[in-house]
């Protein structure tokens, strides 16, 4: 995801000027009367309301501001590596003690798990609106015993389920038993649960 503003309108330097003049889009997305202003900061803002989550707030830095690693200041380095975000040649030391280093990589983790966990839920509620109680339960019942792998560890168990997909990297197969082989499936609930999961609105 990145931030854009319209060229018609001055730099914004305020919290409020920023989210009332600037916008996320999605990376692939043109908007020729626009400037991609995608930073550490407005990004941070846009966590901070919850327009994006941590998990988008990280790939976007990864992608839009890690590739700028060499004009970066101090501080700058220093805000991305506190989200554990930093090119594979960084002496981490040379910022923080391998001490701070271990407090910072258990907050990322379980930042990203709160996250893991909001997709969940945000899924499963918007699912139950339109299933039956019969068939929220049979989701339910499909899904208990792998849903817990997704939150904890980040296993693209859930995504393959609903795509009724395979990965044989890690051993999964739902080529026939998953989402899209259910009675209670359609393709519109689909959409649903991969855009919850995916973090879009």
């Amino acid at each position: 995801m990145k931030i854009l503003k319209p060229n018609s309108v001055e730099v914004q330097i305020t919290r409020q000027g920023i989210l009332q003049n600037y916008w996320l889009v999605k990376d692939s997305a043109i908007h020729p009367d626009t400037t991609n202003y995608t930073s550490y900061a407005t990004l941070l803002i846009f966590l901070d309301v919850f327009r994006i989550d941590y998990i988008q707030f990280r790939e976007s830095l990864k992608t839009h501001v890690l590739p700028n690693w060499g004009s970066l200041d101090i501080e700058e380095k220093k805000n991305l590596i506190r989200e554990m975000i930093y090119p594979t040649n960084a002496v981490l030391t040379d910022y923080f003690s391998e001490s701070e280093l271990k407090t910072l990589w258990s907050a990322m983790a379980e930042r990203h798990k709160i996250a893991r966990i909001n997709r969940w839920e945000k899924a499963r509620k918007e699912l139950s609106y339109y299933l039956t109680v019969a068939e929220a339960f049979q989701f339910y019942q499909d899904t208990k015993e792998f849903k817990g792998d997704y939150i904890d560890a980040n296993i693209p168990i859930l995504k393959l389920w609903a795509l009724g997909g395979n990965d044989s990297s890690l051993g999964i197969d739902y080529t026939t038993n998953g989402f899209p082989s259910k009675t209670y499936f359609s393709v519109a609930l689909q959409e649903i649960l991969l855009n919850a999961l995916n973090g879009e609105v």
